[in-house]
Parts: C-alpha cells; structure tokens; sequence
C-alpha cells in the first residue's frame, strides 16, 4: 500500500473518537489510485466494492493479495463480508 492510500484512510476515521491515535506509515514507497465512491446504502457500497473485486481480478492485472478494503466502521465491514460470501 503507498503513503497516500494510508493518508485517505486516516482522514477517513481521524474524527472518530474510539479509535486508536496512530498515523500510519507505509513501508513501501509505492503510490496506488485512491477514488471516492458515493452510495446510497451500506448495501450498494458493499456490492460496488465485490464487483470492483471481480473486475480486476477479470482484468489479469490484479490477483487478490494486491488488493485491500478499508472500512470506516465494523457495520459496513459485516455487509461486505457477506456479499462477498454470496461471490
């Protein structure tokens, strides 16, 4: 994961008042491509997230291990969790 990966997920949950005070650092240098998606339910989040998966695996230049889903919260987590059971 590159730095600025690392950055967004800090400011995503930099506000959060449970969260550990901890600034992440990578270890590798690389920079990946970082895009905001808005849905309108943890749902559709969830089965953009899996079908985004599927397309870079489909695409041959992506296995899994290259790939990481960063959550804000442990709700959204379980949801995806599960779309991903039903992939």
């Amino acid at each position: 994961t590159g730095q600025n990966v690392l950055d967004v997920a800090y400011n995503v949950v930099k506000d959060n008042k449970n969260r550990l005070e901890k600034i992440p650092k990578a270890y590798f240098k690389k920079d990946s491509k970082v895009f905001a998606f808005f849905a309108p339910t943890y749902s559709d989040e969830a089965e953009f997230i899996v079908k985004e998966i599927e397309n870079l695996i489909k695409s041959k230049n992506f296995s899994y291990k290259d790939i990481a889903i960063l959550c804000r919260n442990h709700y959204l987590i379980s949801i995806i969790y599960e779309v991903l059971l039903a992939f």
